[in-house]
């Protein structure tokens, strides 16, 4: 089975998002559709939620699971009780 690939590093609290190559593609990919539409500062903040959103994934794979894992939530419907309507 093939290894994952190492971490990235520049996603991480303290990392420099401007080194992340996934964010700058991701960055030169909007810029190209909605360039005239945002502010030098807008476009700081959606780097930003970029890089957010980069991390947040790579902590959800970093959690090990295995094939037969339950979920961590259960899916409660609201309503009566079938039978009780």
């Amino acid at each position: 089975m093939a290894q994952p690939p190492p971490p990235d590093r520049t996603s991480e609290p303290g990392g420099d998002p401007a080194l992340d190559p996934a964010v700058e593609g991701q960055m030169l990919t909007l810029k190209g559709r909605f360039g005239d539409r945002l502010s030098d500062a807008e476009w700081d903040k959606v780097r930003v939620a970029i890089t957010e959103q980069r991390q947040a994934a790579a902590a959800v794979r970093a959690v090990p699971l295995r094939n037969g894992d339950e979920p961590a939530t259960t899916f409660v419907p609201f309503g009566p009780a079938p039978g009780n309507g």
